[in-house]
């Protein structure tokens, strides 16, 4: 009997010992489950949701971020089409008041002013403005001929002294070349804010008389750049690295003429206390330390980024980390964003930042 016992004894603790193996493997297994949820949805997020870091309250957007991209504003017009209703961006006045207005003066002369009936001449009895539209002026190119005048003094002149002054005249940009300030200036301005580069602005310019190629678009753009604006980079770069707070980010750029896949623009920018606002972008090859240890030597203040490694490598500088970057971590930890569980400190934290976001925005802090 004795034997018995011990032997249902033993394999009881045996099933106990495998129920137990069993249950951490179901939690091992909850666990890994709700890890591959939590990624499915947050890929999910990021793949097909709104990038806007907004989570609902009691069913309600957040009291501390406001999302006002779906509100009509008190100015708006709405215009009513067939049977729905469209958002207009300001009325046909709204956007001709930007605009320096030429009055044109539609009057009646002569013959013209005489009465139909009996023929008297008729008084003018005022106007109205009856119809407002915009006149395009395309480019146009002018000759600028500079003369120089001199001044000779007679008196000095009587007493056998040679006394002249001439007048001065503006430097030009580039020395005996037809790319005036203003003429270079918009060649920049088509490449790299409209886009067009240089053999397609060959036509343009030609067009408009001017017969240059790609190859005068080109150096004109280097030598200014050398000459007149480089200069000015470098002083605003030694204005930046002497201020109390300066901002850095980051980004990559592929570059057509370079060995590497990946090149990077480096943005450094004052922050918003500080009296002269510079930004400042730098291109390397790198992203690693070397490149903001050289751009910031002289540098000793507050250094506001994100969590790149780089930053971290640098001396006598006090790094301030990116708000933006901690709250997303909490958002992306929350998991179910309709539903979050309030409890859990991915919102408590998530939520601590929203009211810091709110009271910066403020002007409370």
């Amino acid at each position: 009997m004795t034997d018995v016992v011990e032997t249902l004894v033993k394999n009881n603790q045996e099933l106990v010992e495998q129920l137990t193996k069993v249950n951490k493997q179901n939690e091992q297994l909850h666990q890994e489950v709700t890890y591959l949820n939590e990624l499915t949805s947050e890929m999910s997020r990021k793949l097909f949701g709104k990038s806007k870091e907004i989570v609902p309250e009691d069913g309600q957007l957040s009291l501390f971020e406001n999302d006002t991209s779906n509100t009509v504003k008190a100015n708006d017009v709405l215009t009513e089409v067939s049977s729905y209703k469209r958002k207009a961006k300001g009325t046909k006045a709204d956007k001709l008041a930007n605009f320096p207005t030429k009055i044109i003066e539609r009057e009646l002369k002569d013959e013209d002013c005489q009465c139909d009936n009996c023929g008297s001449h008729m008084i003018d009895m005022g106007s109205i403005e009856a119809r407002s539209e915009l006149e395009f002026i395309p480019a146009t190119i002018k000759r600028l001929m500079y003369k120089q005048h001199s001044y000779v003094c007679k008196k000095c002149e009587r007493q056998g002294i040679t006394s002249i002054k001439k007048a001065s005249i503006p430097k030009p940009l580039i020395s005996n070349s037809l790319g005036s300030s203003s003429i270079v200036t918009e060649t920049i301005l088509q490449k790299f804010q409209q886009k067009v580069p240089a053999y397609r602005q060959e036509k343009y310019w030609q067009s408009l008389g001017l017969p240059i190629n790609r190859d005068n678009i080109c150096n004109w753009q280097i030598i200014s750049s050398e000459q007149v604006l480089q200069p000015i980079y470098d002083l605003l770069h030694e204005e930046l690295t002497q201020q109390d707070i300066v901002h850095a980010d980051e980004t990559s750029y592929q570059v057509i003429q370079s060995d590497k896949v990946k090149t990077y623009f480096w943005q450094f920018c004052s922050g918003k206390t500080e009296e002269k606002q510079i930004v400042l972008y730098h291109h390397a090859e790198s992203r690693g330390h070397e490149v903001p240890l050289q751009f910031l030597d002289g540098f000793n203040g507050y250094l506001h980024c994100d969590g790149w490694g780089a930053y971290h490598l640098l001396p006598n500088i006090t790094l301030v980390s990116c708000a933006a970057h901690i709250r997303r971590k909490f958002f992306e930890a929350l998991g179910n964003k309709r539903d979050p569980n309030k409890s859990s400190p991915a919102y408590i934290g998530y939520m601590y930042w929203q009211r810091m976001f709110q009271l910066e925005k403020s002007g409370a802090i």
